[in-house]
């Protein structure tokens, strides 16, 4: 990236810049889950041509979990590299079986860091 009077010749290089993009899908899950049996969410997160992901994970809060249930995170990939996907589990366990339970997860890497 440059920014150069037009009467200039020279063209220094001020700074430069990276666009990365990483789709992550399902966006959103409609679950049936029986009391006290564990299932599990499998996210897919891919990245772009070029783009990098190290230590991708997902990120749940445990203080806005609903009440009776348990909500576990996979472990996080050392490294996505461009064109390639992995998967992210998350396991639920329902002890309480409410009408309606909902719940937001995240996913980071070192690329996009978790500000909490």
């Amino acid at each position: 990236m440059r920014a150069v009077h037009p009467d200039l010749t020279d063209k220094p290089v001020h700074g430069t810049f990276a666009v990365n993009k990483l789709a992550v899908t399902p966006t959103r899950v409609n679950l049936n889950i029986s009391k006290n049996y564990e299932q599990t969410i499998r996210i897919r997160a891919q990245a772009a041509e070029g783009t990098t992901a190290t230590n991708l994970r997902i990120v749940f809060d445990d203080e806005n979990a609903p009440a009776g249930v348990h909500v576990t995170v996979g472990d996080p990939v050392a490294e996505l590299a461009g064109g390639k996907s992995a998967t992210l589990p998350i396991r639920l366990c329902a002890a309480l079986l409410p009408e309606k339970i909902v719940f937001q997860a995240e996913v980071f890497s070192e690329q996009l860091p978790y500000f909490g």
